[in-house]
């Protein structure tokens, strides 16, 4: 997508190159880096109706800028900065359109289409098993930790996801995995559990979800083998 720099105030184009504005001007620097934008659009079709557009996950790039002078007269260049859009990596989506001639289309998806990209995701949580203080857990239990937003698989790593026993703070060696809809990891012990022995499971509060969401604490749950 190109856009014209004419087009955009200097508050949109900071907003989209990642620069700042300071008493109306802008500033650039080298360091600066595009976040990642969203664009929603609609255009009239030669119906009277609308199409909706959202482009859902792009960068735009800094403007190049030529001058030129012929005559002694400046000759007057129109900049614009390119924007390339991806599909997400937790979902492949890239676009979506609506149709007012759809038989489908709800009057409300057009009135909000411009209110947000999606729906807000729930807040990141996690629910361990076994549960903190349980008992009696059987000595050739699982591990798991439940989320209920699907996470970054490469995060399923030793480092934030572990057991130890708590009387000497020993490291259980096992193995960990995360099911296919990326929400159960389990840790699976190399041996059975000791009985009657405290034990101590830790999810990093630093694992994040497909949103960038993390729980912000680690999940630390305390249980006993029977």
């Amino acid at each position: 997508m190109s856009l014209n720099v004419k087009d955009l105030d200097l508050d949109a184009q900071a907003a989209l190159l990642g620069h700042t504005v300071t008493g109306g001007v802008m500033v650039q620097k080298a360091a600066d880096n595009p976040p990642d934008v969203a664009i929603l659009f609609r255009s009239v079709k030669s119906n009277g109706k609308y199409r909706y557009v959202k482009l859902l996950k792009g960068k735009f790039t800094v403007p190049k800028t030529d001058y030129e002078t012929k005559a002694d007269k400046p000759k007057w260049q129109t900049p614009t900065i390119e924007g390339v859009f991806v599909c997400r990596e937790y979902d492949g989506a890239y676009k979506k359109v609506g149709d007012e001639d759809h038989a489908g289309w709800a009057p409300e998806t057009g009135t909000n289409w411009f209110t947000t990209v999606e729906d807000a995701p729930d807040a990141l949580t996690v629910t361990p098993y076994p549960a903190d203080e349980a008992t009696g857990v059987a000595a050739g239990s699982n591990i798991t930790w439940t989320f209920n937003n699907a996470i970054n698989a490469g995060q399923v790593t030793a480092a934030n996801f572990f057991l130890v026993k708590a009387g000497d703070g020993t490291l259980v060696a096992g193995a960990l995995s995360i099911n296919a809809a990326r929400k159960v990891v389990t840790f699976d012990p190399a041996a059975d559990l000791d009985a009657a022995a405290a034990y101590i499971a830790v999810a990093s509060g630093a694992v994040k979800d497909i949103y960038g969401q993390s729980t912000g604490a680690n999940t630390v749950t305390n249980f006993t083998t029977a």
